[in-house]
C-alpha cells in the first residue's frame, strides 16, 4: 500500500494505492477488504496501522472528540481569566 500527495496523519480523504494492481480508493475500509480478499496479501503491522488512521470512523472520533475539546476551551477560558483577575491565582 502507497499513498500519494502529503502524508498527513489524519488526511481524510488522501489517495491510496494499491502496489500491485494499482487500484486506487480514498477509504480504509475499502484497501483493507482489497488486501485481503483480492491480493490475499499478509498485512504487516505498519499496514494495519495505516489503514486504521484511514478509517472514516476513526477519524469521525477524532473530529468529534477535538470539537468538544475545543468547545470546554470556549466555556472554561473566561471562567480562567476571571479567576486570575480577580483572586489573582
Amino acid at each position: 500500500m502507497e499513498l500519494k500527495g502529503s502524508a498527513k496523519m489524519f488526511g481524510l480523504f488522501e489517495v491510496m494505492e494499491c502496489r500491485h494492481c494499482k487500484k486506487t480508493t480514498r477509504f480504509g475500509e475499502v484497501m483493507l477488504l482489497h488486501l485481503i480478499f483480492k491480493e490475499k496479501s499478509k498485512l504487516t503491522k505498519r499496514d494495519i496501522i495505516c489503514l486504521v488512521e484511514h478509517f472514516v470512523l476513526f477519524q469521525i472520533i477524532v473530529l468529534v472528540l477535538t470539537l468538544i475539546y475545543c468547545l470546554l476551551a470556549l466555556i472554561v477560558y473566561p471562567f480562567w481569566l476571571l479567576g486570575e483577575d480577580v483572586f489573582h491565582f
